[in-house]
């Protein structure tokens, strides 16, 4: 799975988002400590200028990250 490109780092580069592993089937990724992201499945919509990009947050109760998940799909805000 290929990830946008990521404006800014985790504080330990070892966690920056190409580090986690997706699990298509499961829909679900794993970090680098191992540990389970989870999602509910729905999908937000983020602006970003003139577009609106469609994620999924995916948590853990292991520690306090959020991942988001950046689809390809925009919605112009002009149209």
């Amino acid at each position: 799975m290929a990830f946008p490109d990521v404006a800014s780092h985790a504080p330990d580069i070892s966690f920056d988002v190409e580090h986690f592993n997706y699990n298509k089937e499961h829909d679900q990724y794993t970090c680098p400590a191992g540990e389970l992201l989870t999602t509910n499945g729905r999908w937000y919509n983020k602006a970003s200028g003139k577009t609106i990009n469609r994620v999924k947050h995916y948590k853990t109760k292991a520690c306090l990250l959020v991942v988001s998940l950046n689809v390809a799909l925009k919605i112009s805000q002009d149209a």
